[in-house]
């Protein structure tokens, strides 16, 4: 029925708000990111190395 739709749809918004302000409060900044050895980079650069 349309009133179940309307208040799904409400739901939806409500979520999605709630997502948005979630992810606002996190830093993505690469300075504030955990440092690695490299060794993640390096193993996703060579498995995208065609096979020879």
């Amino acid at each position: 029925s349309p009133a179940v739709g309307a208040i799904l749809m409400s739901l939806s918004t409500i979520i999605v708000a709630l997502n948005a302000q979630l992810l606002r409060r996190i830093d993505l900044d690469p300075a504030h990111l955990a440092p690695t050895d490299g060794k993640e980079e390096k193993a996703a650069v060579s498995s995208a190395d065609p096979v020879r």
